[in-house]
């Protein structure tokens, strides 16, 4: 969730800053050329940027060219997905394996955790209190302001305004709005939303003309909705409070609407009047001589020094918009309207899906269609997901992502907790395809998908298409056969775990070789490393350390192409009898699937558990795959939290 919130901000704040830098320089060079209503009205596509996340795929937006940096996930997996039935989404974790090396044994308790607040956490902290203070600031400005108002507002009937119902009529409003009168205003104004009146100085009645011009004036700010864009501009100042490009827009389209409403009331005035306006202006200048507030909802019809001399400056010389002009700043417009409100497009170039291949030795490689943070259409397309679209999938011929965006999933399950997104299909023969995208602390965002009979049979994707071929056929027959898959990062290797009913295979394919490790258990799965250079292959079987079974993890080593064993039981189990804390001897011990690889790559988390009855403790191992070494057993309290469980700290 806030992966996805600093990503949304990143990629408008991006687009927008564009936008406004561009509408900034187009309205200094055609300041005199169009009307300022247009130069006015423009400002519309930048509240649509900051306010609404629009999804809508271009081949001109420029996100095609500028790709926001990846915000990793901080959220470390467990061992178990709740929300998912299938045994196959296992997220990466860390491992930690023993040696005969002499080991130092830690003890300490759960008793309290003060989890590390990472980097992200810290930035969406950082903006939820920077948008709070300014929250907080309009807030009170404007019920101060109000305040004040209406302790001195006096109401003005109509009848003390002879002339008002003909000036509403001449601005095209049926019902009048209320005016009030009062000493604490500096400048004339239309206040509220929902029930908007105007307010004005006393300078301004004491002078039919000015009055007139005044209640015109915001007549015309009524007429455009000003107070309704007036509290929108201060919603964008909240909410991107960090970016100075939205206060300067803020600024500028403020500005903009004071010179439309100009426009506005001239467009009502002969060639004598509009004179007359101007010195109302000069008038009103002479009691206001600084700008209200940014953050004021409500308008204000004088301004500063360098306002007022540009208002004069475009009554005595009114633009005159030439058809050619207009043309051309139209179509700048609709141009970085495309190029702004848009987003990539939705190709193999971002999507990231990772295919398998099978080489001319039948070997598996892999094809990676590279980018992290997909731009997914979630629904998916109209197709239904058959079997010959996985065998395109298995020969490399689809990604992944063409089979979110291209065929119909009959449910879509986001994991807030887990940060994963899983797509589900159902299909004949009592077949289901799962395809999860996952996001994981420390590690590259990736895909991983199942397909899952209804007996006990699965396989995983990426594959062989030979292998896939077997499964179906296993199923079709009533066989048992199950394929368990695991993609390293960089997309060059595969393990593998295959079992069917005879016996279990363990192997890896790396650029076109194949390496098995011949040994018996059940291996639940393998965890890559962050760098790609190592496998760990997790025996999750219960331990004893008797002869034949006195390994319970094995790491592949890509730089070698060699195998290594990593953890003696026996060194777990003297482990947790030195603590002595138990009834009786532990001699057997679990292993849990949750393994975690340090950022670096240098080291493996191992979790397991004594097989004792009332059993209270977990000992975590720590091991260095530089030194080939256990370097750490840390024996803690069994968690009783999901926080503590992920509350470990390289």
């Amino acid at each position: 969730m806030i992966e996805n919130i600093l990503r949304l901000l990143l990629q408008i704040t991006l687009t927008s800053s564009l936008l406004i830098a561009v509408l900034l320089v187009l309205r200094m060079l055609f300041r005199r050329k169009i009307r300022p209503t247009w130069q006015y009205a423009v400002w519309i596509l930048v509240l649509i940027r900051l306010l609404i996340p629009l999804n809508i795929s271009s081949p001109l937006s420029v996100m095609n060219v500028i790709q926001p940096p990846t915000i990793a996930t901080v959220k470390t997996p467990v061992s178990d997905l709740p929300a998912l039935s299938s045994p196959f989404f296992e997220p990466l974790t860390y491992s930690e394996p023993p040696s005969n090396t002499a080991v130092h044994v830690k003890t300490e308790k759960n008793t309290s955790y003060i989890e590390k607040i990472d980097l992200f956490q810290m930035l969406f902290i950082l903006w939820v209190i920077g948008a709070l203070a300014v929250f907080v600031y309009m807030l009170i400005l404007n019920r101060v302001f109000l305040r004040r108002l209406r302790q001195s507002a006096i109401e003005l009937s109509f009848d003390q305004i002879p002339f008002y119902r003909d000036l509403c009529r001449q601005a095209g409003i049926k019902t009048p709005l209320p005016v009030v009168i009062s000493h604490h205003l500096t400048s004339p104004c239309l206040v509220g939303l929902f029930r908007p009146y105007i307010a004005i100085t006393p300078e301004a009645k004491t002078d039919r003309t000015i009055l007139r011009h005044v209640l015109l004036h915001e007549l015309c700010h009524f007429k455009q909705k000003d107070n309704l864009f007036s509290l929108l501009r201060n919603i964008c100042c909240i909410i991107y409070w960090f970016n100075p490009l939205v206060w300067m827009a803020a600024l500028a389209s403020r500005d903009d609407s004071e010179l439309s409403c100009d426009d506005r009331v001239l467009h009502y005035l002969d060639e004598k009047e509009s004179l007359e306006y101007g010195h109302t202006l000069l008038a009103l200048f002479s009691t206001c001589h600084t700008k209200a507030a940014i953050l004021h909802t409500a308008t204000a019809m004088a301004t500063g020094q360098s306002g007022i001399k540009t208002r004069i400056n475009l009554i005595i010389n009114r633009p005159k918009t030439l058809k050619s002009i207009s043309v051309l700043a139209i179509g700048l417009v609709v141009l970085l309207g495309v190029m702004t409100l848009t987003s990539a497009k939705a190709n193999d170039q971002q999507n990231q899906g990772v295919t398998a291949n099978s080489g001319d030795n039948g070997a598996l490689t892999l094809s990676d269609k590279a980018g992290v943070s997909p731009m997914i259409n979630e629904a998916g397309g109209q197709r239904t997901l058959d079997i010959e679209s996985l065998r395109l999938l298995a020969k490399g011929d689809l990604t992944f992502s063409d089979i979110i965006n291209g065929y119909k999933a009959d449910e879509v399950v986001k994991g807030e907790t887990y940060h994963y997104t899983t797509w589900r299909y159902s299909m004949d023969n009592g077949l289901r395809f799962d395809l999860q995208y996952i996001q994981e602390k420390n590690l590259p965002d990736r895909y991983t998908a199942s397909l899952i009979h209804s007996g006990s049979n699965y396989i995983f994707f990426p594959c062989r298409p030979e292998s896939l071929e077997r499964f179906l056929t296993a199923c079709a027959q009533g066989d048992q056969y199950s394929l368990k898959a695991y993609a390293s990062f960089d997309a060059k290797k595969v393990a593998e775990i295959e079992y069917d009913e005879t016996k279990q295979a363990l192997r890896v394919f790396d650029e076109g070789q194949t390496y098995t490790l011949n040994e018996s258990g059940s291996f639940g799965r393998v965890c890559w490393s962050p760098d790609s250079v190592y496998g760990a292959f997790i025996n999750m079987t219960t331990l004893d350390g008797k002869a034949g079974r006195d390994n319970c993890a094995y790491l592949y080593d890509s730089q070698n192409h060699q195998f290594h064993s990593l953890i003696n039981p026996k060194t777990i189990l003297a482990a947790f009898n030195e603590r002595g804390t138990f009834d009786e001897e532990v001699t057997r011990i679990y292993l849990r699937p949750r393994i975690q690889w340090s950022p670096d790559s240098k080291k493996l988390l191992l979790s397991c558990y004594p097989a004792i009855n009332d059993n209270h403790v977990v000992a975590y191992l720590i091991y260095n795959v530089a030194q080939n070494a256990v370097e750490d057993i840390v024996i803690k309290e069994v968690p009783k939290t999901l926080d503590e469980a992920l509350s470990w700290e390289w």
